[in-house]
């Protein structure tokens, strides 16, 4: 996450830092040597690698009210005293000749954006790659900002692809439901969809796999151009509502607002993400009454059935 300040105003914006390293990228480097052999207590923050395509499990465009509110706190905590204090220790792990974090972005992101020049504080996870990989999954999920809904099926699918690609990356449902705390009906969806698309699904987010087939079924499948054009006016719309009161806070209240300004937005946002309903819809059923949950699969499929005749 870097720093940039507005002319007319010491406001800082947050944008979180980010590079290209893949889970390619990184198996090259674990297979170059044997890691570092001391273990500091604390490292330079220039030491501190990130690798967020592999170990940040969080969407970037999710949860923009949270994340801004998170960074704040931390900032301020690191600058609320003199000298400035320093976090919890971040997470490391070696690959290669260098340490990267699983656990702690928001944090290094901090660090960054208060100009910290003493040493960071860490602790080191020792196991391999793979092992990391989940590690970090796991540690995002019971993380003070939580992981929503979204973000777990998203993790799930990633991991689906993964042993897709690799046959020693592959985990089995159970292991990917007990990692990213996804459904084990949205998981099964997944493992369908990556079937049916093979190594086309591989360069696909779970979101886009669910739009597709929501497109085909309504034959409206739109244009590249047009969907990146929606998804640049989404992402303006979401920096917009990001700024203004919490819409995160009591979503039961974001919700009777929302039906204050039209009447006609729940039912409209329900039919633009079928999908997402149906999926909440059934993971809810599984918390609360998970005896029930095989039956409205069943009715549920049996509508969509009947939907496409």
């Amino acid at each position: 996450m870097s720093l940039k300040n507005d002319k007319n105003t010491s406001r800082k914006k947050y944008v979180r830092r980010t590079n290209g390293l893949t889970l390619e990228k990184l198996k090259q480097l674990e297979a170059k040597g044997p890691p570092p052999g001391e273990r500091p207590e604390a490292l330079p923050l220039e030491d501190i690698h990130i690798a967020p395509l592999v170990f940040q499990w969080r969407p970037a465009n999710e949860e923009l009210a949270a994340e801004e509110q998170l960074m704040s706190d931390l900032v301020r905590f690191i600058e609320g005293d003199f000298p400035p204090r320093a976090l919890d220790p971040i997470v490391v792990t070696a690959i290669g000749k260098q340490f990267f974090v699983i656990d702690g972005h928001h944090r290094l992101d901090a660090y960054h954006i208060a100009r910290w020049e003493g040493p960071v504080p860490v602790r080191y996870y020792s196991g391999s790659l793979k092992e990391a990989e989940t590690t970090a999954l796991k540690l995002n999920v019971k993380n003070k900002l939580p992981m929503t809904r979204d973000a777990r099926s998203e993790a799930a699918w990633r991991m689906l692809v993964a042993g897709a690609r690799d046959p020693a990356w592959k985990r089995t449902q159970n292991e990917i439901m007990r990692a990213s705390n996804a459904s084990r009906s949205t998981v099964k969806r997944m493992a369908r969809a990556l079937n049916e698309l093979g190594s086309d699904a591989f360069a696909m987010t779970w979101a886009a796999v669910r739009r597709m087939s929501y497109q085909e079924q309504q034959g409206e499948m739109n244009d590249e151009g047009r969907e990146a054009w929606k998804e640049q006016k989404a992402r303006k719309l979401a920096d917009y509502l990001a700024k203004g009161p919490s819409l995160t806070k009591d979503p039961e209240i974001t919700a009777w607002a929302l039906e204050m300004v039209s009447s006609l937005l729940p039912g409209q946002l329900t039919s633009q993400w079928p999908a997402e309903a149906r999926e909440n819809l059934t993971a809810h059923v599984e918390e609360v009454a998970p005896d029930k949950a095989g039956a409205l699969v069943e009715v549920l499929d049996a509508l969509d059935g009947w939907e496409s005749l």
